[in-house]
């Protein structure tokens, strides 16, 4: 029997591809043959362990490119620790 959690999590799913290198796809196979784990379970460790790291990396740079702009505020270390109500 499966559950409504379980049906409405493998529905939600999104099938994609991606081009790899020969060199990582081996890698790739290699590990999967190893581990007895698929290529896609690699793949979806990946882009779930490696995601939070793109995020911070390209938001960040999107953020720097507004404070270059003057489009956005920033803090000295004074006036955060003043606003949070952290100063001496």
């Amino acid at each position: 029997m499966v559950r409504y959690n379980e049906y409405k999590y493998r529905k939600a799913n999104m099938a994609t591809s991606i081009r790899l290198d020969p060199e990582v796809e081996q890698r790739l196979e290699r590990l999967a043959a190893q581990t007895g784990r698929t290529k896609a379970y690699y793949l979806r460790e990946l882009v779930t362990s490696g995601l939070g790291d793109l995020e911070d990396f390209y938001l960040a740079a999107a953020t720097m490119e507004r404070v270059r702009k003057g489009e956005e505020r920033i803090y000295t270390l004074d006036e955060a620790e003043r606003d949070l109500g952290l100063a001496d």
